[in-house]
């Protein structure tokens, strides 16, 4: 393999060590990163990238797959509580869509750790792992299938899967460079595809929660007790549980007040994370593009819109 310059000896002796044990065809990212980039730094700070974008795509996913199960359950809560029927075959939807969504968290986690291994290339264990994550991603790739009422699955998904296997069974690091080129722009493709699906099943279920809360509120079902918490804790105090015989309309017209306004405040929020997650894939689409253009990477920090994204599962406690 003829490279755009030296590499850094630890890299070269594992590139080496690779080949020698017939893993040519498994470094998909370095071939095509090192062999394009001014210095293998610009390869280095790409997989570390790739990797924190991955870690929080798998990270959205898993949090929409819980969201989409939580809005089953609600629907179920909803029929018990409030005689709202649900039908068995929403219920089945619900449970389709959980399951291609964690199908998609599975294929963005070993995406990352992919990327991990790409990052280390270094050692036994580390060249087992890339084989491994490379193997796994191929497979996921051209298995992905269509949400339930969402849209077709990009071409493209597929053809950059199935390039990864015929580049890994022909030991082609062309091919294997060229797929892995656009194994990344074809998450982001699906992403951006599918984000009108991800963001309608988010505004299915914090209204239909909200409903609940609200009907809870109103039925006294709950200790609202906490609401005095603000003015409280600056000062140690504590409250009390309130008895629902005593409950203040007050207090009550205030619980119904927040959850209007964080049903609006949350539902932002998951939109911003969600355009969040869109730039930073395309924005590691464009680096690793330029990379393969033979152009040197500036860029040493993650994408910037991975903040949104951040913040967001941090409240849901994924992050």
């Amino acid at each position: 393999m003829q490279t755009g310059g030296a590499l850094h000896p630890k890299l070269e002796t594992a590139w080496r060590a690779l080949r020698h044990a017939g893993l040519f065809s498994y470094l998909l990212l370095p071939c095509m990163l090192m062999s394009a980039c001014k210095t293998s730094t610009d390869a280095a700070a790409a997989a570390l990238q790739m990797q924190s974008t991955s870690q929080a795509l798998a990270a959205y996913y898993a949090s929409l797959s819980k969201i989409v199960e939580d809005t089953g359950s609600l629907e179920m809560l909803q029929s018990s509580l409030l005689n709202v029927p649900v039908g068995s075959q929403d219920i089945a939807q619900i449970q389709a869509t959980q399951q291609e969504i964690q199908h998609r968290a599975t294929l963005a986690k070993t995406l990352q750790s992919l990327s991990a291994a790409l990052a280390k290339l270094s050692g036994s264990s580390t060249q087992a792992d890339v084989s491994a994550s490379a193997n796994k991603l191929a497979s996921e790739l051209v298995s992905i299938q269509a949400l339930p009422s969402g849209p077709p699955i990009p071409d493209a998904l597929g053809k950059a899967g199935s390039l990864l296997t015929r580049a890994f069974q022909e030991h082609d690091e062309r091919k294997a460079a060229k797929a892995m080129d656009g194994t990344l722009s074809a998450v982001s493709k699906l992403f951006t595809t599918e984000k009108p699906v991800y963001e309608s099943l988010y505004a299915t279920y914090i209204p239909l929660a909200a409903s609940l809360a609200s009907e809870s509120v109103r039925q006294k079902w709950v200790d609202e007790s906490m609401l005095l918490q603000p003015a409280l804790r600056p000062f140690g105090l504590s409250s009390v549980t309130i008895p629902p015989q005593n409950l203040n309309d007050t207090l009550k017209h205030y619980a119904l007040q927040r959850i209007q306004l964080q049903t609006r405040q949350l539902t932002d929020e998951q939109a911003a994370a969600s355009d969040g997650m869109d730039q930073a894939l395309q924005e590691m689409v464009r680096r690793i593009h330029r990379l393969a253009r033979d152009k040197a990477m500036s860029e040493r920090g993650n994408p910037v819109s991975l903040v949104n994204v951040e913040s967001w599962l941090s409240q849901l406690g994924t992050m």
